[in-house]
Order: C-alpha cells, then sequence, then structure tokens
C-alpha cells in the first residue's frame, strides 16, 4: 500500500492508482490490525482524500496519534502526525510533533527539515472564518514550485521554497 500510495501525486494518479493502495492497506489491516505502518497508510489515504470521497483529515490524526501512543519511538509516525498537521493548517502541533520527534532522535533529517521550514518561513496568520480551504504552489517559468500557500479553518501559511 505504502509503494502504491506514494506514487500518487494528483487527481488522475490518484484516480488510477488510489483503490489499489487501499485494497493493499485492506489486506495489510486484515493480515495484522495492529501493523503500525499499515495504520500510517490508511490514516494517510484519510489525509490525502479529498473530502467528498472519503477522506477526513482528523480522522487521520487519530489515527496516527494512536499509533504513536502505542509505538512511541516509532519516527515515522511522528513525522505522518506532523504533516496532517500541516495539512490540517494546526502549525503550532505539527512543531510540536516534530520538536518531540527530535528529542527522540536529534538527527531526524525529516523532522530537522519541517521544522526548519515552520519555524523560519511561516508567516503569521492572517484570519478569515469565510475562507474555503486552498493548497496553491507558485511555479516559476521552469516549472520550479517557488512557494506554497495552504489556507483553511481561517489561517493561511506561506512556506518560499528555495
Amino acid at each position: 500500500g505504502a509503494l502504491i500510495s506514494n506514487k500518487i501525486s494528483g487527481m488522475i494518479s490518484g484516480m488510477k492508482n488510489g483503490s489499489l493502495a487501499e485494497e493493499d492497506i485492506d489486506i495489510a489491516l486484515q493480515l495484522d490490525k495492529n501493523n503500525p505502518m499499515a495504520q500510517i497508510e490508511n490514516a494517510r489515504m484519510y489525509i490525502n482524500k479529498p473530502g467528498i470521497l472519503g477522506g477526513d483529515v482528523s480522522k487521520g490524526i487519530e489515527i496516527i496519534s494512536n499509533v504513536i501512543k502505542d509505538n512511541p519511538e516509532l519516527e515515522k509516525g511522528y513525522v505522518n502526525l506532523g504533516l496532517a498537521y500541516i495539512e490540517n493548517v494546526e502549525i503550532q502541533n505539527a512543531i510540536n510533533i516534530f520538536t518531540r520527534l527530535l528529542e527522540i532522535n536529534p538527527s531526524n533529517p525529516e523532522a530537522m527539515f519541517f521544522l526548519d521550514k515552520l519555524k523560519l518561513t511561516r508567516l503569521k496568520p492572517k484570519t478569515d472564518p469565510g475562507e474555503q480551504q486552498n493548497k496553491v504552489a507558485n511555479r516559476d517559468k521552469g516549472g520550479k514550485i517557488t512557494q506554497r500557500v495552504i489556507t483553511g479553518r481561517g489561517k493561511k501559511v506561506v512556506w518560499k521554497i528555495s
């Protein structure tokens, strides 16, 4: 499931590979419902799916939080929880999770990368309660992403990509 879900990079790819990933994750959970990596991949499906197709970031966060409770040394759990909090525009929670991961493993490259991005390039959130969640990637003429903007739940976060 993880190998297939990592291939999903957009709507067309999601339509093509999403059901294959779901099937593999379901089989893995049937074989061992306590498999933490299968649970994380299941949570990622909730996080990455559009709401209209059954996606639910909060449910994904809940699943990964439970995985971490049962497996407090599983670094992948913290990384995925931090990314889920970013997706849900819960930036302080993401910072807290990546900070906790660095307490467990001070040399975790993913925690260092995302924590640096969150702390150094975050702009102050702007409040607009009526704003819909939106993700935008600004690109230069060569197609390289120069800025990523996530808005939603009354907040706006901007990352400048160098």
